[in-house]
């Protein structure tokens, strides 16, 4: 990651006592507490907050505790692990769950809420700390930041991105493999008994047993497999950003590359370093998980930044990440978002 203003050597840490994440729907209302909806259709619309869950496993839990599909639960994005978050899920079924750190509050009735399906969110941080400096950072480059993938969208050590270079190249069971045996914080699991908590991973050995490799990710939820293909998009618009800031070559909108992009010269050659073809984008084996591609900014400037004594608040659309803009403005006070294979 490449930064316009010197690093301002601010510490704090960002976890689920320091970090809110609000929704914003897609007509600019603040998914709280407080949020109500009265609207054609008929599903039950929720407020899902959560802390310390992923939005898919919490989402795999309320489901089960209901007796549904994961199918059956409408959502529009995901929200960060490692905060606490609110966010509208959709089920034409009444939804009720009992469980840590996972609330629902009916907010009334509407149509499926579908992926991408909101504006953006609203981010508060309380830093603990002066946030004199980041006032100045933010002066630096009037708010002003590029746009990068944060290192969440690569998973742990970059698994994301392996197992995705791994379907892109047909190599369909050392992805499933990847993904399964990876080192974790934990330990290496090398047994096919995952804990509980490891909910994808539990569902993937079960479907092993019984299918061959291309069946399982047929049967694997689509918004889960397609994480890995977006995670491969992700990594080369990083990478062209850190190009394009060292050649001083700046744009508009970059491409988040798929089988019918125009590739530049720059996307050739991070394709060719990952020995990676444009038409393997269409996923001849998975036709599901093609990607066509797309564009995305190349810089965003968030909106309603407010700085307060100890916390910030601001909003970003959809995409765009809160641990970049704040590495951007004061430097690496949480995640290292470069990513490497």
């Amino acid at each position: 990651m490449r930064f316009f203003t010197h690093k301002k050597s601010v510490s704090f840490r960002l976890d689920v006592d320091t970090f809110y994440v609000y929704e914003i729907d897609s007509r600019g209302n603040i998914v709280d507490d407080n949020y109500k909806i009265s609207e054609p259709g008929d599903h039950n619309i929720y407020i899902l907050k959560k802390s310390n869950w992923a939005t898919d496993n919490a989402i795999i839990e309320i489901a089960k505790n209901n007796n549904l599909r994961f199918r059956d639960i409408g959502f529009a994005g995901m929200k960060d692990k490692r905060a606490t978050t609110y966010q509208r899920i959709s089920s034409q079924k009444s939804l009720n769950i009992k469980l840590k750190d996972i609330s629902l509050i009916l907010a009334g009735k509407g149509s499926r809420i579908s992926m991408g399906d909101l504006w953006g969110n609203m981010f508060r941080v309380y830093t603990g700390a002066d946030t004199s400096k980041i006032a100045q950072g933010i002066r630096d480059t009037s708010g002003r930041f590029m746009n990068y993938f944060g290192s969440q969208r690569f998973g742990r050590n970059g698994i994301n991105l392996r197992v995705g270079i791994a379907l892109l190249q047909g190599r369909m069971s050392e992805a499933l493999d990847l993904y399964l045996y990876e080192p974790r914080e934990e330990g290496d699991i090398r047994q096919n008994e995952f804990p509980k908590y490891l909910k994808h991973e539990r569902m993937i050995s079960q479907l092993r047993s019984r299918y061959n490799d291309i069946r399982v990710w047929k049967m694997l939820p689509r918004n889960f497999s397609l994480m890995f293909i977006h995670s491969v998009q992700s990594y080369i618009f990083n990478q062209e950003l850190d190009i394009r800031f060292d050649m001083n070559d700046y744009a508009d909108t970059l491409n988040l590359v798929g089988w019918d992009t125009e590739l530049n010269k720059y996307e050739k050659e991070i394709l060719d370093g990952l020995n990676i073809e444009q038409e393997m984008f269409r996923m001849k084996n998975l036709r599901f998980l093609n990607a066509r591609g797309s564009t995305r900014s190349m810089f965003v400037t968030p909106k309603d930044l407010k700085i307060y004594d100890d916390y910030i608040e601001f909003s970003l659309p959809s995409g765009s990440y809160a641990t970049v803009f704040l590495d951007q403005m004061v430097g690496d006070m949480y995640l290292n978002q470069y990513i490497s294979i």
